[in-house]
């Protein structure tokens, strides 16, 4: 049977209830996966710990990508799309990791049309987790 759909259900010490609370609604948005999550992680306190990483990271790594987009530094380009495909998948944001994993194919084959037609919302996604992961 599904784990935490009763009200009594058992949540990890390392885990204050309102976190949790927050945590769960956003993955009923389909914005994080607590499980896997907590399984790159290894332990609750640690996957905390990578998504307080990933949003405090936000901020200068989406402008790291558009700045090296804008000088045309595609193989650096590259390499850090691949770096979000990663972390976003890290902490169970498969959606945002899949559109990073696009970019990442379209700055290895050259399509500065894909490119350009996708990475400011893909950026913008990026950008609205810090919002989102706001007090975890």
């Amino acid at each position: 049977q599904s784990q935490g759909s009763s009200s009594g259900s058992r949540t990890s010490p390392e885990v204050p209830d309102e976190t949790m609370a927050k945590l769960q609604r956003l993955q009923s948005l389909g914005l994080i996966n607590i499980d896997d999550g907590i399984g790159y992680a290894g332990s609750p306190a640690f996957f905390l710990k990578t998504l307080e990483f990933f949003r405090n990271s936000i901020t200068y790594k989406a402008n790291e990508i558009e700045a090296l987009l804008e000088a045309g530094d595609m193989e650096n380009y590259t390499t850090k799309v691949h770096a979000l495909k990663s972390s976003a998948k890290i902490i169970g944001a498969y959606d945002l990791s899949e559109k990073a994993r696009l970019l990442e194919y379209a700055g290895r084959e050259g399509d500065m049309e894909f490119i350009n037609a996708n990475n400011g919302d893909v950026l913008a996604v990026y950008r609205h987790y810090q919002d989102m992961l706001a007090g975890i």
